[in-house]
């Protein structure tokens, strides 16, 4: 039975794709994983890492590599205008990506993933209260000569504006994200990739995932 690495925070850098890792661990005392990213996205850092316990490693045991998240090239805003394009581009909201996290799990022949993602919502110009549903895909990719899609969903995230605010937050979480587990080296080219779809539709068929995602 292979294992995964915990629960690592990532800093998004917005507008060019990829994501810092400054580490982290799971934290202990049996609370969620969205709980434990609510706490680390607050406070924009890691909690701290469990003592170690000392247990013998099984023979045959694997380390694999919880694949890393990164902002889609291009997906990393989201602009909502009072009218089209044409008519103005009158702004009243921009949504960009944040932070992100992530945490694995190889159970036998399959790899489970835990994704948050936390965004900002920003108004505009022509913004005000009220709620904005966001689009947004998560997919994981075999990265290659020839990129294969492993895993893909896309959500619609509900962000609420509040009265006298300009800005506000919003999380996505996915508890979810299972694939079939390949060779522990072949594990290295998989990348999750997150970011804004506006011309995504939800997918006809697959399983839904629980706690997909979270506005506020």
């Amino acid at each position: 039975m292979g294992r995964a690495g915990p629960l690592v925070l990532a800093l998004g850098l917005v507008g060019c794709g990829t994501t810092d890792q400054l580490g982290g661990a799971s934290a202990a005392g049996g609370n969620s994983f969205a709980d434990r990213v609510g706490r680390m996205f607050a406070t924009h850092a890691p909690t701290p890492e469990p003592a170690a316990e000392d247990k013998p490693k099984e023979k045959d045991a694997v380390d694999y590599e919880c694949p890393s998240v990164t902002i889609r090239t291009g997906a990393a805003a989201y602009p909502v205008f009072a009218t089209s394009r044409d008519q103005g581009q009158t702004l009243r909201y921009q949504a960009t990506i944040g932070q992100t996290a992530r945490e694995c799990a190889a159970l036998g022949a399959m790899m489970t993933m835990k994704i948050g993602v936390e965004g900002r919502l920003l108004a505009g110009p022509a913004g005000g209260p009220g709620k904005v549903d966001i689009p947004m895909r998560v997919a994981v990719v075999h990265e290659g000569t020839t990129p294969k899609t492993i895993w893909s969903k896309f959500y619609r995230v509900g962000a609420q504006m509040p009265v006298g605010q300009a800005q506000t937050a919003f999380l996505l979480i996915d508890e979810d994200v299972s694939f079939s587990l390949p060779k522990a080296d072949d594990l290295e080219n998989y990348v999750v990739y997150v970011g804004f779809d506006p011309n995504g539709q939800p997918e006809k068929t697959g399983r839904q995932s629980r706690n997909a995602s979270h506005g506020g």
